[in-house]
């Protein structure tokens, strides 16, 4: 059977594996955790983000802000909108976070706890990075990445933002990290609510009311919304069947997965694998196969 590649690099919202762009609405967004690792651009004008519970810290216009996976955040409504890059780092396998490369990240990872601050010309390689990035796959944006990464690291603010050991609450962190771990371990077969609440030592109860406070959602929900991702990117990225995919994200049959996926994506999966690879066409001018 046919895997995933390793390496790849998202499709907007449904195949996001790797990076993805996104837009910050001119509303602002409610405090929120992310599971990944985040970018955030002011642009052309100030840009106000509270991180944790500290008070509000206005981003300069041009800056750039990075802040590690689980990290509470939040912007302020402002008249145009921002953009932002979540950064899934994780994504590089036990190989790559094995190598001397990633003990830079991993300090990068720590204190972006805190928010790490960006400005000036070490912001702008990030903006130029930013814009040469697309939502889809290719290895020059997996390069691109590792760059940009690497630049993070080494351009590495001597203090953050905010002093986290008082402004964020450390268990949280360690809950979100230690859950997203068990879920993506379990993306091919089932989870079990009690198995992952007793990775965190709680009860069921308790595990349940703290996941759906961090993650906005029930447990079963989360999971199944991180197989349809995976799903999605085998559908664009691959030739495995619908069946086989079925197969390979534990679903109960064929029919099951269309119809969790057609649940979550408004879409068959049959429908979903013309339309990307018609993205895919129409971004690098190749031919589409429908078979």
């Amino acid at each position: 059977m046919e895997k995933a590649q390793q390496y790849t690099a998202g499709t907007g919202e449904g195949g996001f594996v790797l990076f993805n762009k996104e837009t910050v609405p001119p509303a602002g967004t409610e405090s929120r955790f992310h599971p990944y690792a985040k970018l955030l651009l002011a642009g052309g004008s100030p840009l106000a983000v509270t991180i944790g519970t500290a008070d509000e810290f206005i981003l300069p216009a041009g800056s750039a802000l990075f802040l590690s996976p689980y990290v509470l955040y939040g912007t302020a409504p402002r008249d145009e909108p921002a953009d932002s890059l979540s950064l899934n780092l994780g994504t590089f396998g036990a190989d790559f976070t094995a190598s001397p490369f990633w003990l830079g990240i991993r300090t990068l990872l720590e204190n972006g706890k805190c928010g790490l601050l960006y400005q000036n010309a070490d912001a702008r390689l990030i903006y130029r990075t930013y814009r040469e990035l697309n939502n889809s796959f290719s290895l020059k944006y997996l390069n691109k990445i590792i760059l940009l990464a690497s630049h993070l690291d080494k351009k590495m603010p001597e203090c953050g933002l905010i002093d986290c050991r008082c402004r964020i609450k450390s268990g949280s962190l360690h809950f979100c990290q230690t859950v997203n771990e068990y879920i993506n371990a379990h993306i091919t077969r089932k989870g079990s609510v009690a198995e992952a609440a007793a990775k965190v030592h709680m009860s069921v109860s308790n595990f349940q009311q703290k996941f759906r406070q961090c993650f906005n959602e029930s447990f079963h929900s989360y999971l199944l919304k991180q197989k349809i991702r995976v799903a999605c990117n085998l559908l664009a990225g691959t030739s495995m069947t619908v069946a086989e995919i079925a197969e390979e994200l534990d679903f109960n049959s064929p029919s099951h997965f269309t119809v969790i996926f057609k649940q979550h994506r408004r879409i068959t999966p049959a429908a979903y694998r013309i339309e990307a690879q018609a993205q895919d066409y129409e971004t690098a001018g190749g031919s589409v196969q429908t078979a």
